[in-house]
């Protein structure tokens, strides 16, 4: 089943929160495929989402012309 929820804030913030408040077993994130360098400048949603989660997390990288890097 699929739900969908908006809230504001920090995006990372507000979706790690949601997954405690509610009974979620997998994220599934689209990722724009940025290289290392860019995401430890810029920073990224989806990194840390994946190390702060407590539950699986999926990355779907873009491919080909649709990556930002």
């Amino acid at each position: 089943m699929t739900h969908r929820f908006i809230r504001r804030g920090i995006p990372a913030t507000e979706i790690l929160e949601h997954i405690d408040e509610h009974d979620v077993d997998l994220v599934v994130l689209g990722a724009r495929g940025r290289s290392a360098f860019k995401t430890i400048l810029l920073g990224s949603t989806s990194e840390a989402i994946v190390r702060d989660a407590s539950i699986p997390v999926v990355l779907l990288l873009a491919s080909g012309e649709d990556r930002t890097d």
